[in-house]
Formats: C-alpha cells, sequence, structure tokens
C-alpha cells in the first residue's frame, strides 16, 4: 500500500484524465471516483488497470470525496496522507511531490494548496472572510493534502451532503494543524462550478457565510 493516495472525482472529464493518469511515481497512487460519467471513464480505467471507485449514478464533487474518504478508513492501511485533486486539469500533476515533500518537513495535518489566481468572485470573497477568519486561504481549493490519521479522528463528524469548506473548519477548531500552499494552476476552459450553480450553489454560499456567524 502506497503511503500517499491522490483522490481525484470526476464526471465526463476523461480527455484531461488521461493526460494525468501518465504521470508516474513511486510516491503515491492515484484513487479515481468516477462520478457516473457517461463518457467511456469507466471502461478506460478498467483497461488500464487504474485503481477506481464507481457511483451509478452522478452524486457530485463533496459527496463522492466523502464516500472515498469513508471508504479508505475502513481499510487496514499504512496511508499517511491523502491528497485530493481536481480532474479537469487545473492543477499542476508535479505539484503533488511539491506538497508531500513539503509535508514531510512540516508535518502538517491539512494542507490546503492555494491557486494564485482565482477567477471567480465568489471564490474571492470566501478566500479573503475564510484568511481573516481562520488564516486559511481558498477553501474551494480542489487540492488539499490531509493527515490521514487525523482525517480517520473527524470522519463521523463528516455529513455526506456537508462542504468541502466544513471540514477545513473542523481542522481548524480541532486546534489541528493547517497551513496554507501557494500553487500555480494551469489555464482551462471555463466550466460550471463543481459546487453546482443557481438555487443549490447559493444555498451551499449561504452555508459557507453561515460559518462566520456560528
Amino acid at each position: 500500500m502506497f503511503k500517499n493516495i491522490v483522490l481525484i472525482p470526476s464526471y465526463n472529464e476523461l480527455s484531461s484524465l488521461r493526460k494525468i493518469l501518465k504521470y508516474k511515481s513511486s510516491n503515491f497512487k492515484f484513487l479515481i471516483i468516477d462520478d457516473g460519467s457517461t463518457d467511456g471513464t469507466k471502461n478506460f480505467l478498467i483497461k488500464k488497470k487504474v485503481n477506481f471507485l464507481y457511483n451509478y449514478k452522478n452524486l457530485g464533487y463533496e459527496k463522492s470525496l466523502i464516500k472515498a474518504f469513508r471508504h479508505l478508513s475502513k481499510k487496514p492501511s499504512k496511508i499517511d496522507n491523502v491528497i485530493t485533486f481536481d480532474a479537469d486539469g487545473e492543477h499542476k500533476i508535479k505539484d503533488i511531490l511539491k506538497v508531500i515533500n513539503f509535508q514531510n518537513k512540516g508535518c502538517f495535518d491539512l494542507i490546503v494548496c492555494n491557486r494564485f489566481k482565482l477567477i471567480r468572485n465568489t471564490e474571492k470573497i470566501l478566500s479573503f472572510l475564510f484568511f481573516a477568519k481562520f488564516g486559511i486561504k481558498d477553501p474551494l481549493t480542489g487540492f488539499k493534502l490531509y493527515n490521514f490519521k487525523k482525517l480517520k479522528k473527524i470522519i463521523n463528524m463528516i455529513e455526506l451532503n456537508c462542504f468541502m469548506a466544513d471540514i477545513v473548519k473542523i481542522f481548524v477548531f480541532k486546534k489541528y494543524k493547517v497551513t496554507n500552499y501557494l500553487i500555480k494552476t494551469n489555464k482551462i476552459k471555463a466550466r460550471k462550478p463543481r459546487v453546482g450553480n443557481g438555487i443549490k450553489l447559493n444555498f451551499k454560499i449561504f452555508k459557507i457565510f453561515k460559518l462566520f456567524f456560528n
């Protein structure tokens, strides 16, 4: 069992996923969460013998990750860190090793890989508020490193429909060792927010704003 597991939720992102999975390393292993894709992702992963979890219907980004967290927590393993990584090509694959090396030097409980440049105004506002209250930038980044032992301790506190920023809040309130790590990202085509849109997105943003009044 690899000590570092890279979780990648993917929904119809086979094109960029192919490029990511070309990267080989002895320092980590990929675990893909196919969130009910219809673009042939499942068949590709089977053909390439890539470890993956499969959702028979599209559950969404947060639920897919939390299900993967729970799956790993029930397995006897020697995992040190769980790294979440987006499948859309926004993050640079080489940064995974940089973050692992940073972790090896600092022994953090959570590393939030804050993006050098945020595009959406909602991301900018939430990043500002999170930094002001918790000292953490970019809570919506999909690139994070979790100390697996600490993640297992709080797994029962994480609801299936929670927001990833809620997990950051739990780590901070538990006084775990949380830090920021600045990364630069690739330019990608504009996409819908992975957390949803319209009423659903506004509701989730409202839930995050409630963090600052609790």
